[in-house]
């Protein structure tokens, strides 16, 4: 005998007929209407409601949690979760020690140009770049500018930090990374 189905050593057919092995019985449409009916009418005997609708004694044990959201037993409702507000925590000022700078806080609608506009009146711009996500090329709200010389990245932290633009105050201070991602970095 050969494996096919069922337990290991034992036939997926039935060895008097030769068919296949039948599951339960199938409910018909019948069937079911006829228990709905057997149903409400006993749901009367049980001090249920007239229309059929909602008796007493849905669980096995009698109770009424099958049929009540009242919170008890599986699928009943939670009470909703307090939400404590999000503490807002001041920004990390890194010391500026190279002349790469992070700016923060930035407007999405911020743009390189006016990254190097804006960094210029300080001083010379090396580099400005928005980070953005890679899919849909939106600005992440952040960047990071590169001017010539330290002195020039204190100046422009000094200068810069908590100043309003494009409506929103800047975060300016000392980059964490030292540069730009490049491929190989991936």
């Amino acid at each position: 005998m050969f494996f096919s189905g069922g337990r290991l050593g034992q036939p997926s057919e039935n060895q008097n007929t030769g068919r296949p092995k039948q599951g339960p019985p199938r409910r018909t449409i019948a069937d079911t209407e006829a228990a709905a009916a057997a149903e409400s009418g006993a749901a009367s005997t049980r001090g249920g409601h007239a229309d059929g609708g909602g008796g007493g004694g849905g669980g096995r044990d009698g109770s009424d949690r099958s049929r009540r959201n009242d919170g008890g037993g599986k699928g009943g409702t939670r009470p909703p979760r307090e939400r404590k507000p999000r503490e807002k925590r001041p920004p990390e000022i890194v010391e500026v020690t190279t002349p790469r700078l992070y700016v923060g806080n930035l407007s999405f609608d911020a743009e390189e140009k006016d990254l190097q506009d804006l960094f210029g009146g300080v001083g010379t711009v090396q580099l400005a770049e928005i980070v953005t996500n890679h899919r849909t090329q939106r600005s992440k709200g952040y960047g990071f500018v590169e001017m010539i010389s330290v002195d020039e990245a204190k100046r422009a932290v000094e200068t810069l930090h908590d100043k309003d633009f494009m409506g929103r105050p800047m975060v300016v201070s000392g980059a964490k990374s030292t540069g730009p991602k490049t491929a190989a970095d991936s």
